[in-house]
């Protein structure tokens, strides 16, 4: 399974678990509550209140046999 790590305006990141980015974007956009945002303080719940900032990091991709 890959991660992808998204970067929210309220200084935090969102870490999703799914087969493709596309996957992770449709995972963390209807079902954003049940995700929790890591910041500099620690976790906290997530909500509408975080807005993507379009920065995405792979945190790991397994590869694709051809």
């Amino acid at each position: 399974m890959n991660e992808y790590n998204f970067t929210v305006q309220q200084e935090g990141y969102i870490f999703v678990e799914a087969d493709s980015l596309e996957e992770a974007e449709a995972k963390l956009q209807e079902y954003i509550h049940h995700f929790y945002v890591r910041t500099e303080y620690g976790e906290q719940p997530a909500d509408d209140s975080w807005q993507l900032t379009g920065d995405v990091e792979i945190i790991y991709e397994e590869k694709q046999n051809d």
